[in-house]
């Protein structure tokens, strides 16, 4: 019966820790990962989830999904150093323009696909 008390002590500590992090933190960054946060949420469980019966359907067997998502992983790998070389170097304002019109497009691809 003494554990009880002793968690709830933990994890009043732990939600007054948070606080005060969460408190330090500006309020656009704390926009910004919403929206990522969001973002991500959406792709998971909505896109993907139907990708990978959409490749199976294409390719046929679940060694064909594997490797798209491996490649897909390794494309990733590839272009992230020189698309921030890009970022740093170029008008922000710009490229997450850019970013969205490329993620409209891409859907409206895959939606037609």
């Amino acid at each position: 019966m003494a554990v009880k008390p002793k968690v709830n002590q933990y994890l009043q500590r732990f939600q007054v820790l948070m606080n005060n992090i969460l408190q330090r933190i500006p309020i656009k960054i704390r926009f910004v990962s919403v929206s990522v946060f969001l973002f991500t949420l959406g792709w998971g469980l909505g896109t993907d989830t139907y990708f990978s019966i959409y490749v199976k359907d294409i390719i046929g067997n679940g060694w064909g999904i594997t490797a798209v998502g491996a490649i897909l992983a390794l494309a990733k790998l590839v272009f992230v150093i020189p698309v921030g070389n890009i970022n740093d170097h170029a008008n922000i304002k710009y490229i997450l323009l850019l970013g969205k019109v490329f993620y409209v497009v891409c859907a409206l691809l895959y939606f037609l696909s």
